[in-house]
């Protein structure tokens, strides 16, 4: 298996497992959450908020900045997520929550 084929079983787990936890914890994932994760999963590293409102952002309707933080504090408070303070940035939790 090729990495890029590892990667994207990699972010699939992810995935997975962000849904997974999510049910059993009966919490919602909504779509912009679950697109945020998915965001954050591809990227492979840390991401800032404002970053994410550009990436998810299109040339017809801008993303607010605290749809975005909704988002993040979501995942944050589910441990989907790390925010790294010192870059004030965020970063997916590969470990159990």
């Amino acid at each position: 298996m090729n990495t890029r084929a590892l990667r994207k079983e990699e972010e699939e787990n992810l995935l997975r497992r962000a849904d997974d936890l999510c049910r059993q914890n009966n919490l919602r994932l909504t779509p912009i959450r679950e697109r945020v994760y998915r965001e954050l999963v591809q990227s492979g590293g840390p991401v800032g908020a404002y970053d994410l409102v550009d990436r998810l952002s299109s040339d017809k309707k801008r993303l607010a900045p605290v749809t975005i933080y909704r988002a993040l504090d979501f995942l944050r408070d589910a441990g989907l997520v790390h925010r790294l303070a010192t870059q004030n940035s965020y970063v997916v939790s590969h470990g159990q929550p």
